[in-house]
């Protein structure tokens, strides 16, 4: 496959409602008449960039520009000053866009999240099947580590050439210790008590896409089974945007992505969220514009520094 999944009118249809939702600063809300905020503007200026629409792409970048703080951090949006956990986000935008003329901003971001962890806290293997000592990312400051935020932070950190930085190796070391016994993940958590918890096909596809990104080598690729089952669970535009990304990530199709994203697709068209649309067009962008999403000039991670793993799904 080398063109894109969706058909050329339904991709175009996609980026015009992009473009209808976006607000006069350039940004995107989680809603057609809301303000904007980080983490939709980040979505479509990547989605826009893709799909070769450069002005709107830059407009939203430069508007995470101006919302970055002088300690590089993104918060939410501009009434928000806290929390910052868009950062990964608005610098995986920046990257993908124009990494020359945000070079600055993705220098600070990257600074900010490398300082950045999340609160460790001692084991209690009988309330919580994870070692909750390890410090990944957060979704606010001084909280747990989640699986989300730390894939969104080694994605980002990764491709600016961190993949072997202590901070994403813990961070991969993480994501292995929360992979589910049955395959997968979900928010980061994977026993409470005695009840074994199940995954989710938009953590799996996040998840999936860091481990990608930071170079886990091939010999150490994961199988890719439970995933594509959960993919026909995968009834929202996000689970199944993200579980074909993360697919994608690791050369894996399956044969129902194509017709799952046209009818997903179709609906958004009519009327969802704009960053519902970015992420359909995300996940479906030729082989040569994903490239650019999962791109990373980083040696393979040795997974002996992040401890002996199979990331078998």
């Amino acid at each position: 496959m080398t063109g894109s999944l969706l058909e050329r009118d339904v991709a175009d249809a996609l980026a015009e409602r992009i473009g209808t939702c976006r607000r006069v600063d350039g940004g995107w809300g989680y809603r057609s008449k809301c303000e904007s905020f980080a983490e939709p503007t980040a979505l479509c200026a990547i989605a826009m960039s893709l799909c070769g629409r450069a002005e709107p792409a830059m407009a939203g970048c430069r508007w995470l520009a101006k919302l970055q703080r002088d300690d590089g951090g993104v918060p939410i949006s501009p009434a928000m000053t806290e929390p910052c956990w868009p950062t990964a986000l608005a610098v995986w935008a920046w990257q993908v866009t124009d990494a020359r003329a945000f070079d600055a901003n993705i220098a600070v971001g990257c600074a900010y999240l490398l300082r950045t962890v999340g609160k460790p806290f001692p084991k209690d293997r009988r309330m919580f099947g994870h070692d909750t000592t390890l410090r990944g990312w957060t979704w606010t400051s001084e909280t747990h580590s989640w699986v989300e935020p730390t894939s969104y932070s080694i994605i980002a950190l990764s491709r600016a050439g961190f993949a072997n930085h202590p901070r994403v190796l813990e961070g991969l070391r993480l994501l292995r210790d929360r992979e589910l016994s049955g395959g997968g993940w979900n928010y980061g958590n994977t026993r409470v008590f005695d009840s074994m918890l199940r995954s989710f096909p938009m953590c799996t596809g996040v998840a999936l896409t860091a481990l990608a990104t930071a170079g886990v080598g091939d010999s150490h690729s994961p199988t890719c089974d439970n995933p594509v089952r959960e993919l026909a669970s995968a009834s929202s535009p996000l689970s199944l945007s993200w579980s074909v990304i993360g697919l994608r990530s690791w050369g894996r199709l399956p044969d129902a992505a194509e017709a799952s994203l046209t009818v997903q697709a179709e609906r958004v068209i009519r009327g969802a969220p704009a960053h519902y649309a970015a992420m359909i067009l995300i996940a479906s962008a030729t082989d040569r514009a994903f490239k650019k999403l999962v791109q990373t000039s980083n040696e393979p991670v040795s997974l002996d520094a992040v401890g002996r793993a199979s990331f078998e799904l």
